[in-house]
C-alpha cells in the first residue's frame, strides 16, 4: 500500500490540477492500522501523513478525504435502548484567524471512519460494506445539496444510526467516527468526479 501511496504523491504534477484529493480504503483493520494486499499493515497516521502539507504541497489549501472502512477492534456494538422523551445534541462550531501564507503542516483533511475505535465495521453478504453502501447511496441522493462533511456526518451517520442486524443472537449496531485534522472549508462533491462523468 505504501508504494501505491508514494505513487500518488509523485503525481504532484497532475495533483496541482485537481480541486481535491479523495482516498476509499475498504480493507481489514486493527485499531488504527489497515491491511494491505500483501497481508501487512499499514497505521492510518502513515498514510495520512503522505498527504500532509509537508510531503504533499500540491495539495495545501484543498480538501484531503479518506474513507476507511475497516475493523478498528473486535468489540460489536449491540446499541441500547434509548428512554422515552430523550433527545441528544450535538452543540460545535468555532472561528480560527488564518493568515493566507502560512499554512500549518496539518490542515483540510477529513477521515471518515466506518466505525468507531475498538469496534468492528459490518458489512452484508449481499451489499457489502454497510457504510460503504450507504455512503455510496448518501453521495447519489445528496452530492448535489449537501456539502461532503455534512453529507458524512448527518446523512451516513443517521443510516448507519437505524440500520439494524443480528450476530449470534445478538442485535447489532455500527457507529461512525470522524476526524478533521487543521482547518478544514465546507467544500460540496460534484458526483461526476465520483462515477467518471463529465
Amino acid at each position: 500500500m505504501k508504494n501505491l501511496l508514494q505513487t500518488v504523491i509523485a503525481m504532484s504534477e497532475q495533483l496541482v490540477e485537481h480541486d481535491a484529493l479523495a482516498v476509499v480504503i475498504l480493507s481489514h483493520g486493527i485499531k488504527d492500522e489497515i491491511y494491505g494486499t500483501d497481508g501487512k499493515t499499514i497505521a492510518v497516521d502513515t498514510i495520512l501523513e503522505f498527504f500532509n502539507n509537508q510531503n504533499c504541497p500540491a495539495l495545501i489549501n484543498k480538501p484531503k478525504m479518506f474513507f476507511l472502512s475497516a475493523c478498528r477492534g473486535s468489540q460489536i456494538d449491540t446499541g441500547i435502548m434509548m428512554p422515552l422523551g430523550l433527545k441528544a445534541s450535538s452543540p460545535f462550531g468555532a472561528s480560527l484567524g488564518v493568515r493566507p501564507n502560512h499554512v500549518p503542516t496539518w490542515s483540510d483533511i477529513f477521515v471518515y471512519y466506518s466505525t468507531i475505535e475498538g469496534y468492528a465495521s459490518l458489512r452484508n453478504t449481499n451489499t457489502g460494506s454497510w457504510f460503504g453502501y450507504e455512503l455510496a447511496n448518501s453521495l447519489a441522493e445528496f452530492a448535489h445539496r449537501e456539502h461532503l462533511h455534512d453529507l458524512i456526518t448527518i446523512k451516513v451517520a443517521e443510516r448507519l444510526h437505524e440500520r439494524i442486524s443480528q450476530m449470534n443472537g445478538n442485535s447489532v449496531k455500527q457507529a461512525i467516527e470522524t476526524q478533521t485534522k487543521g482547518f478544514v472549508k465546507k467544500n460540496r462533491v460534484h458526483l461526476e468526479y465520483f462515477i467518471g462523468v463529465k
